[in-house]
């Protein structure tokens, strides 16, 4: 194919407003070759198994432990599920199971957890869906923070679901029968 150049001499610009039809679709089979590369470098990175951590709240964690070390650890629950997204979908009977507690112990406990803004509640049917507030903890990396949204991971317990359920969950996934 002929190039044709308008308006005088190959510049940066007409380079990149005059392409041909090969040149652009090189262009994007390139940019969607370093995007791959780039999803394949994060995925590899030994820190995709870290939580961010705000130093200006250590104040607020500290009395968050002082006050209720229950409350802290559904959090600690919760942030270590949550997804990079900071949010997990969990009901009250998998908290319950997991740190073997009554269900007021832990409404109280979630409660508290929002009134003071560490987490932020929505509802699925029965089912909570928390999210992490992202000025405290975040598992994305530090430029993408702000993608801190709500969309979540979800954390069932086997003692919530049909016998069917239950022996597909347990055979699929060994005896442990606290949540998946």
């Amino acid at each position: 194919m002929k190039e044709i150049i308008v308006g005088g001499e190959k510049t940066l610009k007409n380079m990149i407003t005059h392409r041909t039809y090969e040149e652009r679709e090189a262009e994007l089979k390139e940019i969607e070759r370093l995007k791959e590369l780039e999803r394949k470098r994060i995925k590899k990175s030994p820190y995709q198994n870290y939580v961010q951590y705000n130093l200006k709240q250590t104040e607020n964690m500290i009395w968050l432990i002082d006050k209720s070390p229950t409350a802290a650890k559904l959090l600690l629950f919760i942030i270590d599920k949550m997804d990079k997204k900071n949010a997990l979908v969990c009901s009250n009977q998998v908290l319950m199971e997991q740190f073997n507690i009554s269900k007021s112990t832990v409404i109280r406990n979630i409660k508290l957890l929002e009134n003071h803004k560490f987490i932020k509640i929505a509802k699925s049917g029965t089912t909570n869906v928390y999210h992490i507030n992202s000025s405290l903890f975040w598992k994305n990396t530090g430029n993408k923070k702000w993608q801190a949204q709500l969309s979540a991971e979800v954390v069932i317990t086997s003692s919530e679901q049909s016998k069917e359920l239950q022996e597909e969950i347990i055979g699929g996934y060994g005896n442990d029968t606290r949540g998946i």
